[in-house]
């Protein structure tokens, strides 16, 4: 690692532990308070927290009741609990690109960020945000933290992923994926994710490309890009592996707001013909015709429908494809022509 890198590393270090010197949990309150209400039903031994906190080696004031103990205890005298250690991971892994590593002596982590952020399920966070006891967003801070480690991987994320980690308000992430004077700023991906319910990628059904979502937020001035990947003391041996990107040529085609896009298999009597609004040409070649639309400030192209009917198509977003996969499909449509051409023949 560079001195460059470790200066930056410090420098980011110094202004998370800066901005967290009276760091306060409501989130970790409010799931201590929820324990203190739910454990007597769970656990009938266990009357309420007190042994939990014994065994945390938290001490409770005399002049505080044990019942209170979640809501009335400082900050300072919960930090040593772990759900008070999960926060502090979860804001400065969310919001700071960051990991802190709290490990034992048999070095395993007592506050493992990236395994607290994978069991979480996603029907356990719905889009709505439901507000604590003190009336603040208790799952923003793991949303944001689901979308980075999303975005690290290089996956897409969802509206509400996005609106969390920016900490922005989902319409505004949604007026950036619909067409506008500038175009798309975010571009969609696939409607729904393969194995994935509808309801649980998000409330439209489609996510957002993480190429288009990091290039949004790395112009904003407030948005902090990961890089625990260059911690000088971060223990990768107790880290989940990250999955390597598989190298393949880029290639953006452009896509409707079905999610269905311009591709090989639009061509119809010898030709494509595609357009910039009211603009049309015609195009033997797929290259030439997608360089057109690449070009164009409001792409359209034709397609036929299933009675036949020469009908348009309106781009509204882009979409990242594997050339090899276009290639085929390329390859297909000549093959297919090929044989068409024989048996008129």
């Amino acid at each position: 690692m560079s001195k460059k890198q470790e200066a930056e590393v410090e420098a980011r270090l110094k202004e998370f532990w800066d901005d967290h010197k009276d760091f306060d949990s409501a989130w970790a309150r409010d799931i201590l308070v929820e324990l203190d209400a739910m454990l007597p039903f769970v656990f009938k031994e266990v009357p309420d927290l007190e042994q939990l906190y014994l065994k945390s080696g938290v001490r409770i004031p005399d002049d505080v009741a044990w019942d209170d103990a979640a809501e009335l205890l400082p900050a300072a005298v919960l930090s040593p609990l772990p759900i008070f250690k999960y926060a502090l991971a979860l804001s400065a892994y969310a919001d700071y690109g960051l990991i802190l590593q709290f490990p034992k002596e048999d070095g395993i982590l007592e506050v493992d960020i990236w395994e607290f952020i994978n069991r979480v399920p996603r029907w356990a966070i719905q889009p709505a945000w439901a507000e604590g006891v003190r009336g603040v967003n208790k799952y923003r801070g793991i949303i944001a933290a689901q979308a980075r480690r999303k975005l690290d991987q290089h996956e897409s994320v969802t509206p509400d992923e996005l609106a969390a980690l920016a900490r922005v308000r989902r319409k505004s992430i949604m007026n950036l994926a619909a067409p506008g004077k500038e175009g798309v700023v975010l571009q969609k991906s696939k409607v729904v994710p393969e194995g994935e319910d509808d309801q649980i990628t998000s409330e439209s059904g489609w996510q957002i490309t993480s190429e288009s979502a990091m290039r949004w937020l790395l112009s904003r001035p407030d948005f902090r890009r990961s890089i625990w990947q260059q911690q000088k003391n971060l223990d990768f041996s107790l880290l989940p592996k990250q999955a390597t990107p598989s190298f393949v040529e880029p290639l953006f085609v452009p896509v409707t707001a079905d999610g269905s896009w311009f591709s090989p298999q639009e061509r119809r009597d010898g030709h494509y013909q595609v357009g910039n609004g009211d603009d049309e040409k015609q195009f033997d070649d797929y290259w030439t015709a997608l360089d057109f639309l690449a070009r164009a400030a409001s792409p359209r192209w034709r397609y036929a429908d299933t009675t036949g009917r020469w009908r348009i198509k309106m781009g509204t977003g882009w979409e990242r494809k594997a050339r090899e996969k276009v290639e085929k499909l390329l390859a297909e449509q000549m093959e297919s022509k090929k044989i068409n051409h024989t048996r008129k023949a």
